[in-house]
């Protein structure tokens, strides 16, 4: 789980991983919760207790202190086991912090099913103005791909379109052809 990145930092930092997963790191958590015991013990004993799985519900890892320059272990644990450990605190922390999780949850569901729908809604709406307008298969490809790139998805699949100056475009294999 390297290369993580903060999305959310209202209670509890929670990242994201190169995958998309969401994740929390075990001492941030034991901190926010304001567990009695100390880390080792109450990590332990909550994973224990919810029956997780190392490189499956979570990751443990050595981070070096920079104070001291030793190593700690720590614990990167995904999103769903987090929820399932703040509900066995049974206090009011414990159920804020799950109330946060849910809404992250619901947040980020929220905003992918949204974006897909907004995808699919322009890819319909290209293709309906391409056929209407009767728009040549050069002008289709680069509207493709300039809302592939408006989400962020590949477009190396795409054949790539140069422009030559006028208001036609033309595909890179077609260029070559006439300059043949």
């Amino acid at each position: 789980m390297n290369g993580l990145v903060m999305i959310e930092d209202e209670l509890v930092p929670v990242y994201i991983t190169g995958t998309g997963e969401k994740v929390v790191y075990g001492t941030e958590l034991h901190k926010v919760l304001q567990v009695k015991s100390n880390y080792r013990e109450w990590i332990k004993r909550r994973f224990n207790e919810i029956d997780a799985i190392e490189n499956e519900d979570f990751e443990g890892v050595e981070i070096s202190t920079v104070a001291k320059g030793m190593k700690k272990k720590e614990h990167i644990i995904k999103l769903d086991t987090a929820k399932e450990m703040t509900m066995l605190e049974r206090n009011e922390k414990g159920k804020q912090v799950r109330r946060y999780f849910i809404s992250i949850e619901k947040k980020y569901k929220e905003n992918q099913n949204g974006n897909n729908l907004k995808f699919l809604m322009c890819l319909q709406g290209i293709k309906f103005l391409a056929d209407d307008l009767k728009i040549a298969k050069s002008s289709r490809l680069f509207m493709y791909n300039n809302t592939f790139k408006e989400f962020g998805l590949p477009v190396s699949f795409l054949p790539h379109y140069e422009d030559n100056g006028s208001r036609e475009r033309y595909c890179a294999t077609v260029l070559l052809e006439r300059n043949n």
